[in-house]
């Protein structure tokens, strides 16, 4: 990767980081690593607050296998209330 292609690729990351938190302003907190695969999936799925509100709670801490179910239930309670 050329280093113009990287800088480009690193301002994109910084972008999306900037408009992820003004939607879900704990989402790196709650998830993590915001361009895991897992992370980009949640968000492909419920990509606003709204849409988060509306799954179902098991939909999500299956989506999200961290091999805990308690973790998997704190990480979407996170989520929940970063929509509030």
């Amino acid at each position: 990767m050329q280093k113009k292609d990287f800088e480009s690729y690193v301002q994109a990351q910084l972008n999306f980081q900037s408009i992820l938190d003004q939607l879900f302003s704990l989402y790196s907190t709650v998830l993590g690593q915001v361009f895991s695969r897992t992370s980009l999936e949640v968000l492909r799925k419920y990509p606003t607050p709204e849409r988060v509100i509306a799954i179902k709670h098991i939909e999500i801490v299956e989506m999200i296998h961290t091999g805990w179910l308690t973790v998997n239930q704190t990480v979407f309670q996170g989520l929940l209330d970063d929509t509030e």
